[in-house]
């Protein structure tokens, strides 16, 4: 039997990857669960794992190549490799089931070993592990399979790194990871060809601070709320109210989108990721946190999955916990606009009497793609949004 491996379709809106790197040569014996190679997107690094067991016949497509979704990219003895991963008409059995790997962050991969002998590991993991002496063998894996993830590696290493000075007053330098190029190169790309503007407000946002408090009360053990779950859903809210800007450039045109989806900038280990969050204007303030909170877990698990990351026309990206006033962001490619959301500041304000009243406030930067967006219809979403983070019993239902 002879099937042929293709370039998968990680998904919805792929239609091409680059073969980063190879984890197996011609006449390896691998087994299921084993990396074959690695695919590189726009979005993300992916990990393709073998499904069965075989022998590697052919490459076809060598690493730093492009080809399109359903290229052969190499050939093998085992059964044909499908194309998308997530809409398998037949799934295999559970055993066989591959599942991407977290998203890598290494420039290159370790070199393949025996199949009789190879322990389940990342690329990153094996090179990590070889920069610092460590053994797999040794080594506890938290994935799939007891697999060897960079995470793994890194928590034995720590004591390792921790223990050896570095010289004083010496400058360093080292090679950016795949995933920071892959960011550096989409920002790039954000600033050269998005025509920015920029708005910004304050929200009074002191009913808001009592309002959370009251439900966190309530709510006793259970799932507590955050600043940033009443702003996902003041977004979503505001943007549904304006369907008109709930729209995207696509290809010369403007796209608009059935669902309000906002992102959500989640700071991990390994970089900034921006799942987004699904149909949100509808949904309750406790959906919402959950759903944040779901998406910010598997974000800082490496657990993220392409298509979880795309769509949408805005993101939230929050610095007020990092105590910065004001964040003007970079739009994420793709999207119309982005939120940047600062810390909580008191200030104060004249009641009706002209006395000095002590508010708190929330500062509010909103860049906007000028292709779809002008400054009035810019202003009057992030005024709208103000509204409603200023009486937040509308968003929380009460």
């Amino acid at each position: 039997m002879s099937g042929e491996i293709v370039m998968p379709k990680l998904g919805l809106t792929m239609e091409e990857g680059m073969v980063s790197d190879w984890n197996v040569q011609v006449g390896s014996q691998v087994k299921v669960g084993d990396v074959l190679f690695s695919v590189e997107t726009e979005k993300i690094v992916t990990d393709i794992e073998a499904r069965a067991e075989g022998a590697i016949t052919s490459i076809e497509v060598p690493a730093g190549e492009t080809v399109a979704v359903g290229a052969v990219v190499a050939t093998w003895s085992g059964p044909s490799m499908a194309l998308d991963y997530a809409t398998e008409d037949t799934p295999p059995a559970s055993d066989e089931q591959a599942t991407p790997a977290a998203p890598r962050d290494d420039a290159a991969s370790a070199p393949s070993e025996p199949a009789s002998t190879r322990i389940v590991a990342s690329p990153s993991a094996r090179r990590k592990a070889k920069q610092l002496g460590l053994d797999l063998a040794s080594i506890t894996g938290s994935g799939p399979r007891g697999r060897v993830t960079l995470a793994d590696v890194e928590a034995v290493a720590a004591p390792v790194e921790a223990a050896t000075p570095q010289p004083p007053d010496e400058r360093s330098s080292r090679s950016a990871t795949r995933f920071e190029k892959i960011v550096a190169r989409r920002l790039v790309q954000s600033k050269q060809t998005i025509p920015h503007f920029y708005v910004q407000a304050s929200a009074d946002v002191t009913a808001l601070l009592e309002h959370r408090t009251q439900l966190n009360s309530a709510a006793g053990d259970g799932q507590r709320l955050t600043i940033n779950d009443f702003v996902l859903l003041a977004t979503a809210r505001a943007l549904a109210s304006m369907p008109e800007l709930n729209v995207v450039w696509e290809e010369e045109q403007i796209v608009s989108l059935p669902t309000v989806d906002v992102g959500m900038a989640v700071d991990t280990e390994r970089g900034l990721f921006v799942p987004v969050l699904r149909d949100l204007a509808k949904a309750e303030l406790r959906d919402v946190a959950a759903a944040a909170r779901q998406a910010a877990a598997k974000a800082r698990a490496g657990q993220l999955q392409p298509d979880e990351m795309e769509g949408g026309t805005i993101s939230i990206s929050n610095v007020g916990m990092a105590g910065a006033v004001t964040l003007i962001p970079i739009i994420n490619p793709g999207q119309s606009a982005i939120l940047g959301v600062g810390a909580i500041q008191p200030v104060f304000r004249p009641d009706e009497h002209d006395a000095p009243v002590l508010r708190r406030e929330l500062a509010l930067a909103m860049a906007c793609d000028h292709r779809v967006y002008d400054g009035v219809r810019a202003a009057r979403l992030l005024d709208h949004l103000c509204e409603l983070l200023t009486d937040p019993a509308r968003l929380a239902g009460a």
